[in-house]
């Protein structure tokens, strides 16, 4: 199974700079924006900073995206762990691995979704044992 996780992570990289260029192309110059928030005198600073709290929504959503790509990943290599039997060797080795880094065993599910690239311990076990499951 081919997922091509290398060419999404580009992909997305590419969309996000591109959106970033565009919001910043929009406010670069643009009186309208300086005086709507309250602002009289111009300056590449304020359009900087104005830039920098107009894009955080946006920045907000394009993370969430790119995050639930990676995670998605994760669970993709897990699954394909499993299908060449080496799921208990997975999950030993996941276990370990977060002893060693004391890793999040738990964690709030949109804290976790937003902020960790990797599922957490329970969520990674559980989904490998339900792939193990329908495996056989």
């Amino acid at each position: 199974v081919v997922h091509k996780h290398v060419l999404q992570q580009v992909f997305m990289s590419s969309v996000s700079l591109v959106i970033m260029f565009l919001c910043f192309s929009f406010i670069l110059g643009n009186k309208g924006i300086i005086q709507s928030f309250g602002f009289e005198n111009e300056s590449n600073f304020l359009y900087l900073f104005l830039f920098m709290k107009i894009y955080l929504p946006v920045s907000f959503v394009l993370d969430f995206i790119a995050m639930y790509l990676i995670r998605r990943a994760e669970y993709q290599a897990d699954a394909f762990a499993v299908k060449h039997n080496h799921g208990k060797a997975l999950k030993s080795g996941l276990v370990n691995l977060f002893k060693r880094n004391k890793g999040p065993l738990v964690a709030d599910p949109l804290y976790s979704a937003m902020n960790h690239s990797h599922p957490t311990l329970v969520e990674r076990l559980q989904a490998i044992d339900e792939e193990i499951k329908n495996s056989q």
